[in-house]
């Protein structure tokens, strides 16, 4: 079984480092289109990566350029015209398992 990890470590490290975080730490990974999430604390985010079209609370804002979500803010990432793959760094990394040494 081969070791798991991101398919562009390129994009998740960058990412990572512009929200403070060690090259390694979990991030979510979007591939082709994005969830919708809404925020329960302020937290530093980047989606990194592919130039996937992204909104808070409806207003357009730029991948690959940092931003702070609010309590109750909701971003939508949605597609995105060229390459498939983003990453969702936000600052701290995403708690969560380690599996199959990723």
């Amino acid at each position: 079984m081969p070791i798991g990890g991101a398919a562009d470590r390129f994009a998740l490290n960058i990412g990572n480092a512009l929200v403070g975080n060690p090259p390694d730490a979990a991030a979510l990974e979007i591939s082709l289109k994005g969830p919708t999430l809404r925020a329960d604390s302020e937290v530093a985010c980047v989606l990194y990566g592919a130039p996937f079209e992204m909104t808070i609370d409806g207003s357009v804002h730029e991948a690959g350029k940092t931003f702070t979500l609010h309590r109750g803010e909701e971003l939508h990432i949605g597609g995105t015209s060229c390459g498939m793959r983003a990453y969702l760094c936000v600052r701290g990394g995403l708690q969560t398992p380690i599996v199959l040494g990723s």
